[in-house]
């Protein structure tokens, strides 16, 4: 795989020093170079996950042969934002993720990028991301954290189904 950011490293020396600063070495440099990108934030349960799954896709990237450079763009929840003025966000947000990752994924020559992210504002952005930049692309997409409302089960559980996968009422 002819790597796209040859031809850039030959012209600027600089380039090279950037990335072994932040731990790269001159071996890392000679591989094809994926940008990861999630959404993972502690904010609300869509994207507390997401750091966890994308440690596991770096792995897949290293097994690969690649170099993998991680960035987070955090999304913010319209359901913490319902009732008060910050509703009046919860669309711009989307707009606000696809930009970052396009200014991420512009930056650089990446040979390709691994994109990530679970709810309804964040993965349109992604999306949208992937199809401005044009690169080669996975996309990962998730669930929330809490799936098949584990979350819930203590409060909607019998002392007798406690821990398994039914609810207080269903047969």
């Amino acid at each position: 795989m002819q790597q796209k950011s040859a031809p850039q490293r030959l012209l600027w020396a600089q380039f090279d020093a950037l990335q072994m600063g932040s731990g790269w070495d001159e071996e890392d440099i000679k591989k094809p170079q994926i940008m990861l990108e999630d959404v993972f934030g502690d904010s609300h349960p869509g994207s507390t996950h997401l750091a966890g799954l994308m440690e596991q896709a770096k792995y897949g990237v290293f097994e690969k042969g690649g170099y993998p450079a991680q960035y987070h763009t955090t999304d913010i929840c319209d359901g913490c934002a319902q009732g008060h003025d910050g509703m009046n966000y919860i669309l711009a947000s989307r707009e606000a993720i696809c930009d970052m990752v396009e200014v991420h994924g512009s930056v650089y020559p990446w040979d390709g990028m691994i994109l990530s992210s679970s709810c309804d504002k964040s993965i349109p952005a992604h999306l949208k991301a992937a199809a401005r930049l044009d690169i080669p692309t996975i996309f990962i997409p998730s669930r929330t954290k809490y799936d098949n409302f584990s979350c819930c089960r203590r409060y909607f559980s019998s002392s007798k189904t406690e821990g398994s996968n039914h609810r207080a009422g269903s047969p």
